[in-house]
């Protein structure tokens, strides 16, 4: 924390804090739920979910008092359909717990749990860590029973509540739980509530039973009562979710009266998030139709701390977020972030200034470290990517950077490296073809440099004896002026003797990263044409 109050003042985060601890100020620890079913990869829209509770879980931390970071699989969930890429033997699976269903990879116990790994991979990248909690095996612990049985007795309550935002109402058998078959393992809802606690089924596979569901957990509550009833089973104080549940009469509202008319307990605080999507993208990602973009993609082309920072904003402004050259000014909202952070650079505005601090500190993965990292910018890395060799990258960068600011920290070479691999794959991936410009391997026999012999030549003869960027920039200037030529001509006669384009990146720096005695070579190369 940087120790200032007025840090915590401005981030909805900080807000929604501060609105559990007051509705709540006795409580020893507030709880922060989250929770995806696990019948697929977590793109970067429903990851906005994790990322909100964990936002306001960090936040209520920051005000030093206890908290706790539930994450639930909802891998009791049914599978309800074979995705894109799967084979479609596997409808033979539908209506089972995703928990239930063979992982079609081969790697994993179940379906589920080959998504679980995926997503606790990326979170431990993100040094995101909640307790982790199974449904399936919450429910045949027989854990939820209690809530269960006061479902069932208030089923007319809890039908009467979601028949108000119903075109049609719910049949006259219809209960707010469902069994999963003894034998078949596949959902029912043909079952009757007998007495406390015992209910009696059968199955399409032909198979009945009666349960008593203290003793076997294979009763599970349908959707919306679940969550209230979790809600209050665990004590939830805060839970967002998207604009899908928020609908009128949707999931938050129908929940939330469960709770309170049912359960007879306060449903959390639990505002809207809106959307996110890729930058270009049209229509909701699915992970059934697989296209989705996923944190491990985001995280090939920003780093770790950028992809929180992304995930700082605003919640109820839809949010898109680019894959294409708008890349580079998210890098550089984050490393201004950071420059604010540590009072290297200062804003007009106060209060932007303090938000930008407080953005800075919730996007930290490793901590707040005591100086500001000395790196890379993003476009820096492109360019060393672009122009250096492989094997000299590092090198060169650390170099670079170290003539600048000094000697480096370990974890200054860790950002460095980082940024060096997003650079790569996002050039190798997304980077638009004119940035990808290579230089020629020998003179260009059609391009004519009359009248820019005595520049060229003079750059030549000097160019070994320049030092910084800065030095071969003023050679070129000078070697123009000098010869009585426009420096616009100048630049452009040189693009085209290297790159065989008018425009290219600044040659000072490209110049510098390449090697002076290569490019030298080359422009001797055309005064002997």
């Amino acid at each position: 924390m940087a120790g200032k109050d007025s840090l915590q003042s401005l981030h909805w985060a900080d807000q929604y804090a501060k609105k559990i601890i007051e509705k709540n100020p006795d409580k020893k620890t507030y709880i922060v739920e989250t929770g995806i079913t696990p019948s697929g990869v977590v793109h970067i829209g429903n990851f906005r979910e994790v990322m909100t509770q964990y936002l306001v879980y960090q936040a209520l931390l920051d005000n030093k008092v206890n908290a706790k970071f539930i994450y639930m699989w909802d891998d009791y969930d049914r599978f309800r359909k074979v995705p894109t890429g799967v084979d479609k033997k596997y409808e033979q699976y539908i209506g089972m717990p995703v928990s239930n269903v063979p992982d079609p990879w081969g790697c994993h116990k179940s379906y589920a749990d080959h998504f679980k790994e995926i997503l606790i991979e990326e979170l431990n990248g993100l040094n995101i860590h909640p307790v982790y909690y199974s449904a399936t095996e919450l429910y045949e612990k027989c854990t939820f029973a209690e809530n269960i049985n006061t479902a069932l007795k208030n089923a007319e309550k809890i039908k009467h509540i979601l028949n108000k935002f119903r075109k049609e109402n719910l049949g006259e058998k219809w209960l707010p739980a469902i069994v999963v078959c003894s034998e078949c393992h596949k959902e029912t809802d043909n079952l009757e509530y007998v007495k406390d606690y015992t209910v009696k089924y059968r199955c399409s596979c032909g198979n009945e039973e009666s349960i008593d569901f203290r003793k076997k957990g294979n009763v599970k509550l349908r959707w919306r009562t679940d969550w209230a009833s979790r809600w209050v089973h665990y004590g939830v104080d805060f839970e967002s979710s998207g604009k899908d549940h928020k609908s009128q009469g949707g999931s938050w509202d129908t929940s939330t009266l469960i709770c309170r008319d049912v359960f007879q307990k306060q449903p959390p605080v639990g505002p809207m998030y809106e959307f996110i999507n890729v930058k270009g993208n049209v229509g909701k990602m699915s992970s059934s139709l697989g296209n989705t973009v996923t944190v491990s993609d985001l995280l090939k082309i920003y780093s770790p701390c950028v992809v929180k920072y992304i995930y700082t904003a605003k919640i109820n402004k839809p949010l898109d977020i680019p894959f294409d050259s708008d890349v580079f000014n998210v890098y550089n909202y984050y490393d201004q972030a950071e420059e604010v952070y540590f009072e290297e650079k200062h804003l007009e505005n106060e209060k932007r200034e303090v938000q930008v601090k407080r953005l800075y500190e919730l996007s930290q993965v490793e901590g707040i470290i005591k100086e500001m990292p000395k790196k890379i910018s993003f476009k820096e890395a492109v360019n060393i990517v672009l122009y250096v060799a492989p094997e000299k990258r590092e090198e060169y960068a650390f170099g670079f950077v170290e003539g600048r600011r000094g000697k480096l920290s370990v974890l200054d070479k860790k950002i460095i490296v980082g940024r060096l691999g997003c650079a790569k794959y996002w050039l190798d991936n997304y980077a638009p073809e004119d940035m990808k410009l290579t230089l020629l391997d020998k003179a260009d026999e059609k391009l004519d440099v009359g009248g820019f012999e005595k520049n060229i030549k003079n750059i030549c003869d000097n160019l070994m004896g320049c030092k910084t960027e800065k030095d071969i920039e003023m050679l070129i200037y000078n070697s123009a002026k000098d010869f009585d030529k426009q420096p616009r001509d100048m630049f452009r006669i040189l693009y085209l003797a290297l790159f065989g384009k008018e425009r290219g990146p600044r040659l000072g720096g490209f110049i510098h990263m390449t090697g002076k005695e290569k490019i030298r070579d080359l422009l001797r190369a055309y005064l002997k044409l």
